[in-house]
């Protein structure tokens, strides 16, 4: 049976409204400008499938809202009571420096694609959770295809 709302694309306008939808006690343009500069750095993705956003990746966005919300008021606080806001701010980056499991497991797909002859980003060949880990971190694409072309030059 082909999956309807699979081929129907849930655009950017559409994710931004459900996110803030789901934040109704904060203010409506801090969240928009959170998603908007989530998406900016590919965290949150600008289009996705209609059942492709609700079985999996709304979960997953609203969790990185949470991390980015709390940083955001991290940082606020830290502010507050330091006056040198570059160092507030350099805290927070440090604090979610990627993650060595993070590149293992970019490392890990590079090389499930190298073993199967195919384009480690390719979706057709790729395990499902490998697949859910890249589509939640689009951020480490370019780390996979890097350790990809390291492997097919050797």
């Amino acid at each position: 049976m082909l999956d309807y709302y699979g081929s129907i694309p849930k655009k950017k306008d559409e994710i931004i409204l459900d996110i803030i939808n789901h934040y109704k006690n904060h203010n409506q343009h801090e969240i928009k400008k959170i998603v908007e500069d989530l998406m900016e750095k590919k965290e949150i993705c600008e289009e996705y499938s209609v059942s492709g956003w609700m079985v999996f990746f709304y979960k997953g966005c609203i969790e990185k809202m949470n991390k980015e919300i709390e940083k955001r008021k991290i940082i606020q606080i830290l502010n507050e009571k330091i006056p040198e806001q570059n160092i507030c701010e350099y805290i927070c980056e440090i604090r979610n420096s990627p993650e060595p499991d993070d590149m293992s497991r970019a490392e890990l797909i590079a090389k499930r694609g190298f073993e199967n002859n195919r384009n480690p980003l390719d979706t057709a060949g790729m395990d499902t959770d490998d697949e859910i880990w890249i589509s939640e971190n689009p951020e480490y694409e370019d780390t996979v295809m890097d350790f990809y072309n390291e492997l097919k030059n050797i």
